[in-house]
């Protein structure tokens, strides 16, 4: 008997303990608003901004309750197109792929004002939530989800393809003619 299409466990393989690369502008991760999340005695845990992703549309929100020790309110960070993240878990639930991820550069985040001003550079996270088509037809899934991010194996094979060579966040770096 022919293969009918793709499967719910061959969906969720593609995005299981990978990378992707940003394809479009409209997603966002998560990070502390008024200063940098202590680190925990477990390690490092990340902010992380939810996103509801329905066609092509996404609902971008902070999470508050979603937040490190010492971060108080979250805001969102734009994720830019070519940016590599890193998906830390995946899920089908309620009709909706669900993709737990944070950022493999850090962003430089604009702390203080004035003579207190300068930047730090933070890790954020974000679950995003690809709302799933009726039944359970994962090839239109696919088609969707790939319109906002593309997977890859390995980080440097995201990196290659997405911002830069070496993985690092670049942001786009423009002229003075440009900004006239």
């Amino acid at each position: 008997m022919p293969a009918l299409g793709l499967e719910k466990e061959e969906l969720l393989a593609r995005y299981r303990d990978k990378f992707v690369v940003v394809m479009r502008e409209g997603l966002a991760i998560g990070v502390c608003e008024g200063h940098p999340a202590e680190r925990g005695l477990l390690g490092e845990s990340v902010p992380s901004a939810t996103i509801t992703v329905v066609g092509d549309q996404a609902d971008v929100r902070g999470h508050d309750f979603i937040a490190p020790r010492g971060c108080g309110r979250v805001t969102t960070e734009p994720v830019l197109k070519g940016e590599v993240l890193a998906i830390r878990h995946v899920a089908i639930r309620s009709g909706q792929l669900m993709i737990n991820v944070e950022n493999v550069s850090p962003h430089a985040i604009e702390r203080g004002v004035g003579a207190f001003g300068h930047e730090t550079f933070e890790r954020g996270g974000a679950f995003i939530k690809f709302s799933l088509p009726s039944g359970e037809d994962y090839d239109a899934a696919l088609a969707v989800i790939e319109k906002w991010v593309k997977s890859f194996d390995s980080r440097e094979a995201a990196a290659n393809f997405g911002n830069t060579a070496s993985g690092a966040f670049v942001k786009e770096v423009k002229t003075r003619d440009d900004i006239c």
